[in-house]
């Protein structure tokens, strides 16, 4: 992504007998994917429990804890270099990367995970490496901005702003593609994150939050019959019913109820009793009924044919 592959190189550079330092041709040199390569003399030489030498790898110096010799022996130094980056540097983009990446997720994800953790997956792979080539991206605009403008003696310029501005459009390139990414797999900076359940509500046709009074009954919860005296039984149909602590009639708590199952309870009708909804009162909320039960004696009926037809007589009459 940030299209710096590396290349070879070998340098060649004359011991004294007195330097213990060397500049080495490239700079940004790797320390891990291709370890360089140190021959001295025609011998390979490395490091032992008693270091030899060490390397700056950022700079491409080579030195000594003790000056190599003989004078006039051929220091030879293979290996592989970058233009822009070191290993060190990549590690901590990524690290970083990883770290932004992973945030809160649960379960978390390692890089290098052990038996029983989980590991980072292809796709939350790709867009870790998003995240590490943003940020070293970011570096390398700030060196471009600090830059001066190249001149060719063919007549060749390029303006330090042009590069900057590639550096900017290849960033914004990245973190929409990182972002859509997120959102598709729910994963990542831009995934959506549920911290309190919301439906729609049958009466209102608007979001709420589930635990909401009189909107935590769904489905529609009703009750057979719909009047009745105290010491009557009311059978209450809904959801949600198993854990229920307390039945309410208008407010007054029933003495006496069953739970049959999750979506059943019988209850009493208690003495105060109010025409009012029923409450069934459980751990997670409150359900109440949407129609009011109505304390009282049933309306008369008369016969009319093979069924009893109910017909309500006018007050006073």
């Amino acid at each position: 992504m940030i299209q710096d592959l590396g290349r070879p190189f070998a340098a060649n550079v004359p011991v004294n007998g007195t330097a213990n330092t060397f500049d080495l041709p490239v700079e940004t040199v790797s320390e891990t994917a291709t370890p360089p390569v140190v021959v001295l003399g025609g011998s390979i030489i490395t490091n032992g429990a008693t270091p030899t030498y060490y390397f700056d790898y950022k700079y491409g110096v080579i030195g000594f804890y003790v000056p190599p010799t003989p004078a006039g022996a051929n220091l030879g130094v293979t290996g592989w270099a970058y233009d822009y980056f070191t290993d060190a540097e990549v590690q901590q983009a990524v690290t970083d990367a990883f770290n932004l990446h992973t945030n809160d997720l649960d379960p978390p994800l390692y890089i290098d995970p052990i038996p029983g953790q989980m590991g980072v997956d292809s796709n939350n792979e790709y867009m870790i490496s998003i995240l590490a080539a943003v940020e070293l991206l970011w570096f390398r605009s700030t060196d471009a901005a600090q830059e001066v403008d190249i001149h060719t003696p063919e007549g060749v310029s390029i303006p330090r702003s042009q590069r900057y501005e590639q550096i900017m459009q290849q960033i914004e390139r990245l973190n929409a593609a990182y972002e859509a990414q997120s959102g598709a797999l729910g994963t990542g900076l831009y995934r959506i994150q549920v911290l309190n359940q919301r439906r729609v509500s049958y009466t209102t046709n608007r979001l709420v939050p589930i635990f909401r009074e009189q909107e935590y009954n769904q489905p529609y919860t009703g009750f057979e019959p719909t009047t009745g005296l105290v010491g009557d039984i009311i059978t209450i149909s809904g959801k949600y019913f198993t854990y229920a602590t307390a039945v309410t009639f208008g407010g007054v708590p029933s003495t006496n109820f069953t739970v049959v199952n999750d979506c059943e309870i019988q209850a009493y009708v208690p003495v105060g009793a109010q025409t009012g909804q029923i409450g069934i009162i459980t751990p997670y909320g409150t359900v109440l009924t949407t129609a009011q039960f109505v304390v009282g004696a049933p309306p008369p009926f008369v016969l009319y044919g093979p069924e009893q037809v109910h017909i309500p007589i006018p007050p006073g009459r």
